[in-house]
């Protein structure tokens, strides 16, 4: 739902690496010592391999590796020209955060409702 929110066209682009061709996201339980994950292209194909921890971080790396894989997509269409920098992930990383405290906000506030409710009928 997070890719979905942001752009039709990001949300596609998420999709065609992440559900038309599920095996080019790997989670894995190796160490991958100081990287949560990484992105790289191989035969023309985009994979990005995350650490599989159980923890929010997966999600963030997961993210931010999506990020990597925009800017490749961005580099190889069209011919423009794109350097793999950080700011496309740290942005969805960003955006990530706002978009789970917005869940998380709403789901406080119908929990908070239904207390309220609650006690209005004792």
């Amino acid at each position: 739902d997070f890719f979905k929110s942001l752009d039709k066209e990001i949300f596609k682009k998420f999709l065609s690496i992440f559900k038309i061709r599920n095996s080019n996201v790997i989670f894995t339980k190796k160490d991958l010592k100081d990287a949560g994950g990484y992105t790289c292209i191989r035969n023309g194909k985009i994979y990005i391999t995350v650490a599989h921890k159980k923890t929010i971080e997966d999600i963030y790396t997961l993210i931010h590796e999506f990020g990597h894989a925009l800017a490749m997509i961005s580099n190889t269409e069209k011919d423009r020209i794109h350097y793999y920098r950080e700011i496309e992930s740290k942005c969805l990383e960003l955006l990530s955060c706002f978009y789970l405290m917005k869940i998380r906000y709403n789901l406080l506030k119908s929990i908070l409702l239904v207390f309220y409710h609650l006690l209005l009928k004792e």
